[in-house]
């Protein structure tokens, strides 16, 4: 597991509303998962590239979510709010 990797994602803006910006420097078919409170998955993206990635947040209810990125290289978790 690579914590640089880790922390070279940037994951914005916080709190969310319309979309969700993830830029990762490097990697390759990574798994995106926003996951609700109840552990249940909203959205799965298993295409994420290097760069800027966008996700679209319409119809995400308001409330506290996990964002989970996994890849070669390592996992990233991060809490995130949607307004």
């Amino acid at each position: 597991v690579d914590n640089v990797w880790s922390e070279s994602i940037a994951i914005f803006p916080n709190p969310a509303s319309e979309k969700l910006t993830i830029d990762i420097a490097e990697g390759e078919n990574m798994q995106f998962s926003l996951i609700g409170m109840d552990g249940k998955t909203v959205v799965y993206r298993n295409s994420l590239q290097a760069g800027r990635n966008s996700i679209n947040l319409d119809g995400i209810a308001e409330g506290a979510y996990l964002v989970h990125i996994q890849s070669d290289k390592g996992v990233k978790t991060q809490k995130i709010f949607v307004k």
